[in-house]
């Protein structure tokens, strides 16, 4: 039996995971927190992504927890829209249409969906890799393991990418960005909307991701 080794239990990770369990695989996750902790702000999941959430049949879970945006639009600094979405970016012809969540609410239902048929290791940090045959062996801070195939989900600072291509560097946007959350309840005009605004070289984005809750 072909054992699989996913190294990273965030989003793609756990995707990932979930994904795999369709095609009769059971992979093993592997994430360095000890707890899924309430991290990031949040993030919209366009109608592709809410495509591959129902085929996974969680999609249900992401709308009674995010908020569907009906409308999402460019202004300018004193927020008048110069520019709306196109229809199909904000839904597609199955009538998915694009989710603002937490991303700590997307992680979870993803991790409560994953550990029904895989199983997720806390409090691993992964160390490195070495190939002995077919068998990958795998070394974290306290423990080791092997598998047969390894997938890197491990985010930014990958420490399997920094193995397998020790040459790849990172590379500067220039830009800086802050995210946050606000209990706040925005007004009934925008409600189920996005919004970006924009003013010499800043942008303001703001959208509605529970009933209080503001990204």
């Amino acid at each position: 039996m072909i054992k699989i080794s996913i190294i990273g239990g965030g989003i793609t990770g756990l995707t990932t995971a979930l994904i795999m369990q369709k095609y009769g695989f059971n992979p093993m996750v592997y994430e360095q927190a000890s707890q899924l902790n309430e991290v990031g702000a949040g993030i919209w999941l366009q109608p592709n992504a809410i495509k591959v959430m129902k085929w996974l049949g969680i999609k249900e879970e992401f709308v009674k927890q995010g908020k569907e945006l009906g409308r999402v639009e460019i202004t300018d600094a004193q927020f008048v829209p110069f520019k709306k979405m196109k229809e199909n970016i904000l839904h597609d012809e199955e009538g998915n249409k694009t989710i603002a969540i937490h991303r700590a609410r997307l992680q979870t239902i993803l991790y409560n969906e994953a550990k029904k048929y895989s199983t997720i290791k806390l409090g691993q940090k992964f160390e490195s890799y070495s190939v002995d045959g077919e068998r990958i062996q795998l070394r974290f801070d306290n423990s080791t393991d092997d598998c047969n195939i390894l997938l890197a989900a491990d985010g930014i600072d990958s420490a399997v990418r920094d193995q397998m291509f020790p040459e790849s560097r990172l590379r500067s946007s220039n830009q800086v960005c802050w995210r946050g959350v606000s209990e706040f309840q925005l007004p009934e005009y925008l409600l189920g909307r996005g919004r970006e605004a924009w003013h010499q070289n800043l942008r303001l984005g703001v959208s509605q991701i529970a009933d209080n809750e503001v990204y």
